[in-house]
């Protein structure tokens, strides 16, 4: 076994404007493996698949993350924002666009994967 995976994730809360917004973005990288069969596993294995922290924060992409990626031979870029209109409602916007680490893991050669947008409410 020789996979990686990490993230990064800068943002900012405007704690004195109305509604508390936030906005971030990260870049998380999930190793894939060019030659799955070559006897080294060099794809990332999440290990545990759960919810983590909130919406958007495990799994990348509602879809994408949930249906057939989960946090393998990706590299992702995610970009979100969320306010607060009222103490019991939290909004959320997040964009992802997603690219294969190794396409040829795959059979393809074609790098992007997808670009995901949700919405959601809280």
């Amino acid at each position: 076994m020789r996979a990686n995976g990490w993230y990064a994730e800068p943002g900012w809360t405007f704690s004195a404007a109305p509604w508390t917004p936030r906005v971030f973005y990260r870049y998380g990288h999930f190793s894939g493996d060019s030659n799955p069969n070559d006897g080294v596993k060099r794809s990332f294995d999440p290990l545990f698949y759960t919810v983590g922290r909130g919406t958007g924060t495990w799994f990348l992409g509602q879809i994408a993350g949930q249906a057939f990626l989960f946090n393998s031979n990706e590299n992702v870029h995610q970009l979100g924002v969320s306010a607060n209109p009222r103490r019991d409602l939290n909004l959320s916007a997040f964009f992802y666009s997603i690219f294969y680490d190794q396409p040829g893991q795959f059979g393809g050669t074609a790098s992007h994967a997808l670009d995901e947008l949700d919405l959601v409410a809280e």
